[in-house]
């Protein structure tokens, strides 16, 4: 059996030692470098197609790979560069990429050392960086050290000052589990919760040939609208596994930690049904979406209730029985 692979990202502001960082890991553990630029020619939905093929040796087990940004820098980035438009990459694009990325094994390190380590470096290398002036610095330094505070990667991350930590000390640390490269899974596989489909929509434009569960860049497609539901409930990648009806059902079972499969749809709850799995039904996302946008669905309710039981079963040492 082949296991992805691991997906190492570097994060922060100019001047913070991400690159140097970065460089370093990948050269140290024979990782693939990756370098984001600022790419300004592309829209959205390229921009996810990208970070996606820039993950493939990765997530099919070829190769580890070192990110030297990623989706993550387009808030504090773009708020400053374009501060008049809509960020390429909204919260429910970023929830499709980070389900995507828990396939490896991935772990998030944010570059940020004080605020006057970044000044003092980025006086040093004028016009070598992607800022022009102090002040824009400072005001992208803000943004980083916000998504630290509230957290606002679902991927396990630490935080890294050059001045004070060695590269040593990023062995070892927290990450996502590496899937079976035999199924086109994503998300949490040790979750406590497997979300089934029923089978892959047809592609569009800027869609990635390799496909995975309800990942679809099109902000008018069912995918982006089950990614803002499932965040107003706050229910966070890292609580679900995803996977899709026409795989194989009984590897997918032995291959994740679920204790409950939710059916969107009927043609997922009869696929389950024929493999033995237990489950629960609710409606298919785009029907809900299409059809009964504004009634209650049950999803949410649904998945907050098994998550929260499971949370409070393990504070009380009791494992949460397969349903």
């Amino acid at each position: 059996m082949t296991r992805s692979c691991d997906l190492t990202i570097f994060e922060g502001p100019d001047g913070g030692g991400k690159s140097t960082a970065a460089q370093a890991y990948a050269e140290a553990t024979g990782a693939r470098y990756v370098h984001f630029p600022s790419l300004p020619r592309v829209t959205a939905k390229g921009l996810g197609r990208m970070y996606l093929e820039a993950m493939l040796p990765a997530l099919h087990g070829y190769q580890s790979v070192v990110f030297d940004r990623c989706w993550l820098s387009e808030q504090p980035y773009g708020s400053v560069f374009r501060p008049h438009q809509p960020l390429r990459v909204d919260k429910a694009t970023q929830r499709m990429m980070e389900r995507v990325a828990m396939r490896c094994s991935t772990r998030l390190i944010y570059c940020l050392p004080g605020l006057d380590v970044c000044l003092d470096t980025f006086r040093s290398r004028k016009g070598e960086e992607m800022l022009d002036r102090e002040e824009q610095l400072e005001a992208v330094y803000r943004h980083y050290d916000l998504q630290v505070d509230y957290v606002s990667s679902h991927l396990p991350f630490v935080v890294y000052d050059r001045t004070r930590d060695t590269l040593d000390s990023l062995v070892g640390i927290d990450t996502t589990l590496e899937h079976d490269t035999r199924l086109p899974t994503v998300g949490n596989r040790q979750a406590l919760v497997c979300l089934v489909g029923e089978n892959f929509a047809e592609r569009k434009d800027n869609d990635l040939w390799q496909q995975y569960p309800f990942v679809s860049f099109n902000r008018q497609d069912c995918s982006h609208w089950l990614a803002d539901y499932l965040e107003s409930f706050n229910i966070r990648e890292d609580e679900l596994c995803w996977a899709n009806a026409d795989f194989d059902l009984e590897l997918l079972d032995a291959s994740i930690d679920a204790n409950h499969y939710i059916a969107l749809g009927a043609a997922a709850a009869k696929a389950l049904d024929d493999a033995g799995l237990q489950h629960t039904l609710v409606s298919h996302p785009q029907h809900q979406k299409r059809f009964n946008r504004h009634d209650d669905y049950p999803l949410g309710t649904k998945l907050r209730s098994l998550i929260d039981g499971g949370m409070a079963a393990a504070v009380e040492g009791s494992a949460p029985q397969r349903t």
